[in-house]
């Protein structure tokens, strides 16, 4: 399960493909709107968008034959552009807005015949973070923490409310466990980098 603070990735998927045969390009990464944050499959933050990448630099953090990248923005969805290391070059990627009646309108209509409780629950409460209700997100993560705590996801939301009240080791703290739970969680993961760059500064 992923997750924004964000915390649940909801990930738009955009394929990229372009008429170039050769790697030996460098990559430029633009938004819509700009100054997305983007990140690396392994949730290294490689810079803000505008971003230009030299050609030498791509191999670095490439999936086999493709670089899969994470463009992030608060208040706008989760956005994976997806490009083969043939088809390097440059790319504009807009992102959706993630507005308080455009999540509600969502979660309904993608979840509610589909999923069970617990998920419902889980994008709800990150419903509330995107309308900006920590307090209320709070109350109800830990909630749902005592009685699901076995899940990743609700520790990462718990860890990045801790970090919005500049509470940086009790964010260590929930996101390592998430990541006990679930090592993959890319936005744990970026989290984690994140916390550990703001505890060397």
């Amino acid at each position: 399960m992923k997750n924004s603070i964000a915390v649940i990735s909801i990930l738009s998927f955009l394929v990229a493909c372009t008429s170039l045969k050769e790697i030996k390009r460098p990559l430029r990464v633009e938004s819509i709107p700009s100054d997305c944050e983007v990140f690396s499959s392994t949730g290294k933050l490689l810079g803000k968008t505008p971003l230009d990448i030299p050609s030498e630099s791509i191999a670095a953090f490439r999936d086999n034959s493709h670089l899969s990248l994470l463009l992030r923005k608060p208040e706008y969805v989760d956005t994976n552009l997806v490009i083969e290391l043939k088809s390097v070059g440059s790319y504009k990627v807009k992102l959706n807005r993630m507005d308080d009646a455009h999540y509600a309108q969502w979660v309904m209509g993608a979840y509610s015949s589909k999923t069970n409780r617990m998920v419902r629950e889980i994008m709800e409460i990150q419903g509330l973070l995107f309308a900006r209700k920590n307090d209320q997100a709070k109350v109800r993560i830990e909630k749902f923490i005592s009685q699901n705590g076995a899940i990743a996801a609700p520790h990462t939301i718990r860890a990045s409310l801790a970090l919005s009240e500049g509470k940086i080791e009790e964010a260590k703290v929930y996101v390592k466990k998430a990541l006990n739970l679930d090592s993959n969680d890319m936005t744990a993961r970026q989290l984690m980098n994140r916390l550990e760059v703001m505890d060397g500064q």
